[in-house]
């Protein structure tokens, strides 16, 4: 059955496609935006490196975060440090606040899917785990699909920088 699974699953694995969208759309372009705005090759390598430092770095942290803080609360947490740092590209001026950005996007890359995976995870019937997580990775991985797509349609007629205000707004 398609809707076998209880209904906050559905929440959770759709909320997840919400974040993964936003990341999704901007991708395609993101480092012709950051060379847009002024970065060297240097300076873009060196931005994209930090935010996977950062992450393997707080990726644990911030789960032990989220059981002290209450998940639902750093879930909350995470979809607004992602919204913020897509609104920070979307203005950056020059290179200097792009550096900004991994430091406030950690938070939602740092926290969101692990934590929504275990949430579904345990939200099944322990003989259903095949496929509920099936299920969830499926929901949270369209937007790797549909965002690059949608990009290259809305890049086209709005420009890079308005991708990032659209991708914020559609979180």
């Amino acid at each position: 059955m398609l809707w076998s699974l209880p209904l906050e699953f559905y929440i959770v694995a759709f909320s997840g496609f919400l974040l993964h969208m936003g990341s999704s759309m901007v991708s395609p372009i993101l480092t012709l935006h950051m060379k847009e705005v002024g970065a060297s090759i240097l300076q873009i390598g060196s931005i994209l490196s930090l935010q996977s430092a950062l992450l393997v770095l707080l990726r644990i942290p911030f789960t032990l975060t989220a059981q002290r803080m209450g998940v639902k609360k750093m879930l909350t947490l995470a979809f607004i440090s992602e919204s913020l740092a897509l609104l920070i590209y979307g203005l950056a001026p020059s290179p200097v606040w792009l550096w900004a950005i991994p430091f406030v996007q950690v938070v939602a890359t740092g926290s969101f899917f692990q934590l929504a995976t275990a949430i579904n995870s345990n939200l099944a019937p322990p003989d259903r785990q095949g496929d509920a997580m099936g299920r969830h990775m499926t929901i949270m991985s369209v937007p790797s699909i549909l965002g690059p797509a949608i990009t290259g349609f809305l890049v086209s007629s709005l420009g890079f920088r308005n991708l990032f205000f659209v991708s914020t707004v559609s979180l």
